[in-house]
């Protein structure tokens, strides 16, 4: 479990309450969606309709035949939506050197983003016992890519942080937070949304939306709907550009399946930015969503199509930096994270 430091930088991000319109003043927020009333089947429902509510884009029969059948099937099916009452709000506590605190928030409350928060995350799930579907579906504001604001050797960088849900949206669950430390000398080229699935192994896949560029200030969407177990589909849109992309998605890893471990999926919006010195480098992993969409099968694959790439996110071997560092906790199904770097 997690332990608690006394020298721990407590820094409790607070979030502003209201409805998904609300702003602080001086505070930049990231919205969810809101949900779809209760009833509301998406396939009898106009494009636009489907999109205010978070609903990918209908995909092509003609050049995506079978992300067209999942599409159709689950959005045939009316929606009933179960919003999840998290527990007590929970801040976990993490050596000054590391320099971050993460805390648990309730679902689809508004998220600022003050200075110093390169990092934020949300995700809204429904859930479809009928179907066993998940339709998980988040929006979000793109922040700067700037200076990691801690000098060096002390905090993560502005590198990899992630946070990973477990089994099928049950409560008390194992969840996983890691920051990761290490050191990269440089990154590759280009800006772009992506996603990316994860195992408990860590075995990161990136599935690039090479003709879906993202930059500061953009609200992108993200949108998956996928039967438990079984593949389906991840759509990517730029409100702001008008711009959207569809992949489709299975079971993130072997491993997975090799170890009997249940499989999350991760949503993540990234920029990179081209071969940065170390101490000056951009943060890789802005924005952050995650959910869980069951267990793996025995037939898992990652089912990529051209184009696609795959490629372990993890820094190389002979990287300068510590290890992962890995905190455990215990969550409620259904939970906000907010993810701070300390600024003190």
């Amino acid at each position: 479990m997690a332990k608690t430091h006394s020298k721990s930088a407590s820094h409790h991000h607070q979030v502003a309450r209201g409805d998904s319109d609300g702003q602080e003043e001086g505070k930049k927020e990231c919205h969810t969606k809101p949900l779809p009333p209760k009833g509301f089947i998406p396939l009898k429902a106009s494009e636009e309709e489907r999109l205010s509510y978070g609903f990918p884009r209908r995909p092509d029969p003609a050049t995506h035949p079978k992300q067209y059948q999942v599409w159709e099937r689950i959005l045939a099916v009316p929606m009933e939506i179960q919003p999840q009452v998290p527990g007590k709000p929970v801040e976990l506590h993490i050596p000054e050197k590391e320099g971050a605190t993460a805390a648990i928030k309730p679902l689809l409350q508004p998220l600022p983003r003050g200075p110093g928060t390169p990092f934020w995350g949300t995700a809204a799930s429904v859930y479809q016992s009928f179907q066993g579907c998940y339709n998980v579906h988040a929006s979000w504001v793109v922040p700067a890519i700037g200076v990691p604001v801690n000098p060096q050797g002390n905090g993560p960088w502005g590198l990899s942080c992630v946070v990973q849900l477990d089994s099928a949206l049950v409560g008390g669950t194992t969840s996983w937070i890691q920051y990761d430390d290490d050191a990269h000398t440089q990154i590759s080229s280009g800006a772009y949304a992506w996603t990316t699935f994860l195992s408990r192994q860590i075995e990161f896949s990136k599935y690039n939306f090479f003709n879906l560029a993202v930059k500061q200030g953009d609200i992108v969407t993200c949108a998956v709907c996928t039967e438990s177990s079984k593949a389906g589909f991840c759509n990517m849109a730029n409100q702001s550009t008008k711009q959207s992309a569809v992949l489709p998605v299975s079971q993130p890893t072997l491993l997975d399946v090799l170890t009997g471990t249940s499989a999350a999926w991760g949503v993540i919006i990234g920029a990179e930015d081209e071969k940065v010195p170390f101490s000056n480098r951009p943060p890789i992993f802005n924005v952050i969503s995650m959910y869980d969409c069951g267990s793996a099968s025995p037939a898992a694959s990652l089912g990529l199509m051209p184009g696609e790439v795959i490629s372990n996110l993890l820094a190389p071997a002979g990287s300068p930096g510590p290890n992962p560092i890995w905190k455990t906790l215990v969550l409620t199904p259904s939970v906000l994270w907010v993810i701070d770097e300390a600024t003190a």
